[in-house]
């Protein structure tokens, strides 16, 4: 199977925009200051992260909708930053939520890529990945010139 990208349903835009909802949540009753609708970003994504994850009790609470909503909140981040539009990729290992470019064919999956770090037990990287996104993205785009995108995407290997 290939790999197909498609819009979000109203139902998986739903989801995404409460995971962001939940990670403002957070990062406010860690004393952060943040207000319903503030965009979050990647310092204030680390310092929540590290704020959560030290409460975090491994093995007794599910970290599933944290990694979801940090993940979403990071994802939120790359879009207003980079341009990039959320999306749901579907392939062979199964079916996850990213974030794309069309100039560039790039694709990042924000909720893999915190549980990916969540498992490592990282506690800042948030702001190291938005440089690093920022910088293959621009450089991507500048290497692609006005080529069409392949729909495949291109993503970021450690992203997913």
């Amino acid at each position: 199977m290939g790999q197909k990208i498609s819009d979000l349903n109203p139902s998986e835009h739903q989801w995404v925009v409460s995971n962001i909802e939940l990670a403002g949540e957070v990062a406010k009753a860690y004393g952060l200051a943040v207000e319903p609708g503030d965009r979050l970003d990647p310092q204030t994504l680390d310092t929540a992260w590290s704020a959560w994850l030290a409460d975090h009790a491994r093995g007794e609470e599910d970290p599933n909708p944290y990694i979801n909503a940090f993940g979403c909140a990071f994802g939120d981040h790359l879009v207003e930053r980079l341009g990039l539009e959320w999306k749901v990729v579907e392939d062979k290992h199964g079916t996850e939520m990213a974030v794309w470019g069309r100039e560039g064919d790039v694709l990042v999956f924000p909720p893999n890529l915190v549980g990916k770090r969540y498992v490592d037990g990282t506690t800042t990287f948030f702001a190291d990945v938005a440089a690093k996104t920022e910088e293959s993205v621009t450089r991507i785009r500048a290497q692609s010139g006005d080529s069409k995108p392949s729909g495949l995407g291109r993503f970021f290997r450690g992203n997913r």
